[in-house]
């Protein structure tokens, strides 16, 4: 799998992110959805479980890293998202209000809502995981070759997100 967007669970993902809760915007609940993959992530990793993280779970951050890389780079994957192009360049119009909206701070002075950072940091940090298959499902019952072409197009979008990693002054 070279995109999570010919993923069965791909659509659904899409008009999930659409659809936040009241008082939420598109990063409000991809930060949630980081939150819950990293809280099932580190129960595993600590030996807490042995329930593997759900396939799922990992298109979901693996969705969330390519909406931000299309956000931060301009790359396009509507082409992979067959039948749901709509959804898909709705979700990058959410996002790029999401992370454009201000506060005013003092002396009016306007201040970015979310962190950018933190924001592709934790993702970068999701993204460097998804394909453990000791404690994934992204990549069960993958052959050989299958599980190498996910693991680059993977790295190579954590490849593309890094140069952000310190390029934004972090939201006190």
């Amino acid at each position: 799998m070279t995109t999570p967007f010919v993923s069965e669970f791909a659509p659904e993902i899409l008009r999930e992110l659409l659809t936040p809760p009241d008082g939420f915007d598109m990063v409000d609940l991809m930060l949630r959805f980081i939150e819950q993959y990293n809280d099932l992530y580190g129960e595993i990793d600590e030996g807490e479980t042995t329930q593997l993280v759900d396939k799922r779970d990992c298109i979901r951050i693996w969705i969330i890293g390519c909406l931000v890389d299309s956000d931060l780079n301009g790359t396009d994957d509507s082409a992979h998202c067959k039948g749901f192009e709509d959804e898909y360049r709705l979700a990058l119009k959410a996002l790029e209000e999401a992370l454009k909206r201000t506060q005013k701070r003092f002396l009016r002075k306007p201040v970015p809502v979310h962190d950018v950072r933190y924001l592709v940091t934790e993702v970068f940090d999701c993204l460097l995981c998804i394909d453990d298959d000791g404690s994934t499902e992204l990549c069960a019952g993958m052959s050989d070759e299958e599980y190498l072409e996910t693991a680059l197009a993977i790295t190579d979008l954590n490849d593309r997100l890094e140069p952000y990693l310190d390029r934004f002054k972090r939201i006190p």
